[in-house]
């Protein structure tokens, strides 16, 4: 008689412990999909579209403390080529330089001093 009941035991535990795993969904079922070996998420910065509120300039219109810190600087170079922005205040100026597949974005302020932040 105990034999009967351990096993009625043995398989209604089984049967809950079946029941309570999850099934798996499948791979392209998935919304937004993370692999390890995707790179960590970045964050755009609040002000990252300033095309819609600054002025296009051109680099010649930057002010000479700007145009000084550029032409002192070697990750500046070819910073004449580059496309240049003015914020509508005047406080900041923006110089976006592209490379062959990559878009670089420097912002400095009236005194010419690079804004990291």
């Amino acid at each position: 008689m105990k034999a009967i009941y351990f096993s009625i035991l043995f398989l209604l535990a089984a049967a809950v412990h079946v029941q309570a795993q999850s099934p798996v969904p499948e791979p392209d079922t998935l919304k937004n999909q993370v692999r390890q070996t995707d790179p960590v998420p970045q964050n755009m910065p609040p002000d990252a579209n300033y095309t819609a509120t600054s002025i296009k300039i051109t680099t010649t219109e930057f002010p000479d403390q700007i145009k000084k810190t550029l032409n002192d600087g070697a990750e500046y170079e070819g910073w004449q080529k580059g496309t240049a922005y003015r914020s509508k205040d005047g406080k900041m100026y923006i110089l976006e330089m592209r490379d062959a597949d990559t878009v670089r974005t420097f912002r400095f302020d009236k005194a010419g001093k690079l804004i990291l932040e």
